[in-house]
């Protein structure tokens, strides 16, 4: 099962992130961790941007839903997204997972 933490409106996961990938990408491996790989280079704040940025389009929800509540210095994240149904983001979580 996704790693996915549901309260209320709100969707919490635990992602490490893969800057300087050669693409965008996000996998859930058989155990249920999150890796998400991103073209974006690690420095000034580009991976964390560019993080909010794909899950908003990958997800089709707003960037203003979506905060790295730990982790800014980080290979491994704490993301957040918020205002919209559970059920709406962890099926278009799978999905992105899915997307190849």
């Amino acid at each position: 099962m996704p790693p996915f933490r549901i309260e209320g409106l709100r969707v919490t996961f635990h992602a490490k992130v893969r800057p300087r990938a050669p693409r965008d990408r996000l996998h859930i491996d058989s155990t249920g961790r999150i890796r998400i790989d991103l073209r974006a280079a690690p420095a000034d704040g580009e991976a964390n941007e560019a993080l909010v940025r794909f899950l908003a389009k990958g997800l089709r929800l707003s960037q203003d839903a979506i905060d790295i509540a730990w982790g800014l210095n980080a290979r491994q994240k704490l993301v957040r997204i918020t205002g919209y149904p559970p059920p709406l983001v962890t099926d278009r979580l799978m999905a992105l997972s899915l997307a190849k």
